[in-house]
């Protein structure tokens, strides 16, 4: 039989155009799904091209864990951050995520599952001023220069989990005050932070120092200070390093330092003492440190390097005017750049029985090299001293 529509009375004509509209809804509802479905589908197969979810760009690790490569979600006063998006666990901050000043956050909470925070992080944030781990963070890795120039930031928590805080994590920040949760890697003592987490246990290596102290004691339990630890600083006036015996790169350049003591002091590296008034008000013929001769700063052309003196520092005697140089049996070590521009330069005599550690060109090729007559073999097959094997004589 077949159905008319003029045929049908008004009570069953509305009823058949409601069932159409139901039937029409469903199907487009269906529709929008399935084309939803398809598109995040094709997105999860993209391994190479990050996901813009909600406030962020993501970034795959795994099946299971994805990173956060940037923030667009703007200025608040706190930024809770999710532990999970899209069904896929935050493990990692990227690198510059919240670097500059593009939103203002003043405080931001950071999930259990993040493990590491990236380069540069929080770098030059100025209006970061507190920064909260969940309870139980599961926070390994903390990058270099993580947190550094953030200058509002005053504390901050290490979760017990944390093992790698690397170089500058917080340098130039203006953190005042460390609090160590149950970790043993990490402490903080007398203004230090101290890295544990070293192979000697008697080594411990401090990596941020208070900025505001004036006169400062280094616990004597560290034997590193790290890399620019006190460079720029205008605050530090005199130091007492204890039992410190290796300084790093740029410790204390362009600091206001005037007064260090540190008679243990072994090793200083590059530009330690650049620019600071306790190298500028040296007047001795020999600068030194520990056992570290610093600078000559005499005008003889025949020098005798006292005994007891470890190390030759870089550019120790650069653009001097010595002639003959005789280091004692006590050298280990001679830095880089250390005879550079020694243009008078004829002969060094070394009466070590070990060939010196020789960091670069620490002099030129065509410098005669005295050694004693019972161990030129050692000089002469050293391959530090490749490069000048011709000129090594026996004395």
């Amino acid at each position: 039989m077949k159905l008319n529509f003029k045929d049908l009375s008004k009570k069953e004509k509305i009823l058949l155009i409601i069932r159409f509209s139901v039937l029409f809804a469903v199907l487009l509802i269906w529709g929008l799904s399935a084309s939803k479905k398809g598109d995040s589908n094709n997105n999860n197969n993209d391994n190479d091209e990050p996901n813009i979810v909600i406030d962020y760009e993501t970034y795959n690790i795994s099946d299971t864990e994805i990173g956060l490569a940037s923030y667009t979600g703007g200025s608040k006063d706190e930024l809770i951050i999710p532990e999970v998006i899209d069904g896929k666990n935050v493990v990692a901050l990227g690198d510059n995520i919240f670097a500059g000043a593009e939103y203002e956050i003043a405080s931001i909470i950071i999930p259990k599952s993040v493990r590491l925070i990236g380069k540069k992080a929080f770098y030059n944030n100025l209006h970061i001023t507190r920064v909260t781990f969940r309870s139980g963070s599961d926070l390994e890795t903390i990058e270099e220069l993580a947190f550094s120039n953030t200058k509002n930031l005053t504390e901050f928590t290490i979760p017990s989990k944390v093992m790698d805080i690397r170089e500058g994590a917080f340098r130039g920040s203006g953190i005042t005050k460390f609090t160590i949760l149950d970790n043993p890697y990490y402490q903080w003592e007398d203004n230090f932070l101290i890295n544990t987490n070293v192979t000697d246990e008697n080594s411990s290596i401090a990596i941020y120092a208070y900025p505001e102290t004036r006169d400062v004691v280094v616990p004597s339990s560290v034997k590193v200070l790290a890399a620019y630890l006190f460079e720029n600083n205008q605050n530090i006036d005199s130091i007492d390093l204890n039992q410190v015996e290796y300084l790093g790169v740029g410790v204390f350049a362009d600091s206001s330092v005037s007064s260090i003591t540190g008679e243990n002091v072994k090793d200083i590296d590059m530009d330690a003492l650049l620019n600071t008034p306790w190298l500028a008000n040296q007047t001795n013929e020999f600068v030194i440190l520990g056992s570290v001769l610093i600078k000559y700063l005499g005008e003889d052309s025949e020098v005798i390097v006292p005994e007891g003196i470890i190390q030759i520092g870089h550019n120790s005697f650069s653009s001097s005017n010595i002639r003959l140089i005789v280091l004692p049996e006590s050298i280990t070590s001679i830095g880089k750049n250390a005879f550079i521009n020694c243009e008078a330069l004829e002969s060094i005599e070394f009466n070590s029985t070990r060939p010196p550690l020789i960091n670069g060109d620490s002099f030129a090729s065509k410098v005669k090299i005295y050694v004693p007559e019972s161990y030129y073999n050692y000089y002469k097959n050293n391959v530090l001293f490749k490069n000048i094997s011709n000129e090594i004589i026996a004395k």
